[in-house]
This record gives C-alpha cells, sequence and structure tokens, in this order.
C-alpha cells in the first residue's frame, strides 16, 4: 500500500477564484503510471494514499508549502475564512477514481 506520497508547492488562489496546480496533476500521473506497470509486473498493491486530501499545517513550513487536493485559504499569519477550494488536481483524481475499471 502506498501511502503519504504527495506534492508539496507553493500555492495561491489564481484570478479565476481556483487553484491551478499541473506539477501535481502531472506528479499524480506519474505515479498512477507506475502502479499500473507495478501491477503489471505481479507487485501486490492494494491501495494509494495521496498525501493529502486537504493542505494542512506542516511543523517546519507552516502553511507555505502545501500538499493537498483541496486548497485551505490561510496563511502562517492570516487565518482568513479557511475556505476550502478544490484544486484542479481535486478534480483530475475524482475523476481517475471515477473511471477505474477493475
Amino acid at each position: 500500500m502506498v501511502t503519504e506520497n504527495g506534492w508539496s508547492a507553493n500555492e495561491e488562489i489564481s484570478a479565476d477564484g481556483q487553484v491551478h496546480d499541473p506539477e501535481r496533476i502531472h506528479y499524480l500521473k506519474e505515479n498512477i503510471q507506475g502502479m499500473g506497470d507495478a501491477l503489471e509486473d505481479g507487485v501486490e498493491l492494494i491501495g494509494y494514499t495521496p498525501w493529502s486530501f486537504l493542505d494542512v499545517l506542516s511543523s517546519s513550513q507552516g502553511m507555505d508549502k502545501r500538499y493537498g487536493l483541496v486548497f485551505v485559504d490561510r496563511s502562517n499569519t492570516e487565518e482568513n475564512e479557511c475556505k476550502r477550494i478544490p484544486k484542479d488536481s481535486y478534480y483530475f483524481y475524482k475523476q481517475k477514481i471515477a473511471s477505474y475499471q477493475k
């Protein structure tokens, strides 16, 4: 089982109100492809859990680096409203899960 596998980046809400994270999508695609290759090679892979669903507070970087599929609108100094905004990677991963065929 692959757990806590993720991409961190400095991210902001863009002018359109969304959070665009193409690097995370690329990272997810590459890891999903790698897991598919491993399965074809006979690896008994039972699950994958990206790190993390929501942006989380890091003990070393606060909210500067973000890991989640969902942006939490706050910073190291401002709590703001803590609004949750699904990132592009959220929609990518949601579609990937929904389209899975065994």
